[in-house]
């Protein structure tokens, strides 16, 4: 092992431990579920050990951790597409993601008023419908600005697009989703 690799160890600890929480919140969302989500973590992760001299000289590695964990979900997805088996048929259920878990801060074992917690999982999946109806797009920038907290400038870096276009985009997003909230209920 090169001196320079074994310098660089701590300095990649420290890395991949900044954002490890943020980019773990975008596995699982990428990958729709907790497990697959840590393994697609565990991917990149190991991606940026290969490259962890040239991610320690950069001034700020969130944007190539994005995206390279972007294109590794996109590969993922490609590469379960192509498998005949394991594929779910048109209506069948969705299983829980990371908004049916509860918070870090929630104490697991306190009273639920049930009423309140219906109301909530009806908003959380109202909201989960709007986001899937939304394009790939407008979709990836609604969530990596107003979820992961992204600024303009990494959504620029991430999107590959005019800052004109990461605003249009995001005013769009932001739009669909106001108007799909907030309109009326339909009869079941």
């Amino acid at each position: 092992m090169h001196t320079e690799a074994i310098d660089a160890m701590p300095q990649f600890e420290r890395l991949v431990h900044e954002h490890a929480a943020e980019m773990f919140r975008a596995a699982c969302h990428y990958a729709g579920d907790v497990d697959a989500g840590a393994d697609l973590l565990q991917d990149v992760t190991i991606k940026a050990l290969v490259r962890r001299e040239q991610l320690a000289a950069m001034a700020d590695a969130r944007p190539w951790f994005r995206r390279v964990l972007r294109n590794q979900s996109i590969d993922e997805h490609r590469r379960r597409s192509r498998e005949v088996t394991g594929r779910l048929e048109p209506g069948a259920e969705f299983e829980p993601g990371l908004a049916d878990l509860p918070a870090p801060w929630q104490n697991v074992h306190e009273a639920v008023d049930p009423v309140a917690e219906a109301e909530r999982l009806h908003l959380l999946d109202k909201v989960a419908d709007a986001l899937a109806e939304l394009g790939e797009d407008l979709r990836r920038v609604i969530v990596l600005a107003d979820i992961d907290g992204a600024s303009m400038h990494e959504l620029v870096e991430e999107l590959e697009v005019p800052v004109g276009t990461v605003k249009s985009r995001l005013h769009r997003a932001r739009a669909r989703l106001r108007q799909a909230l907030t309109a009326p209920r339909q009869a079941a």
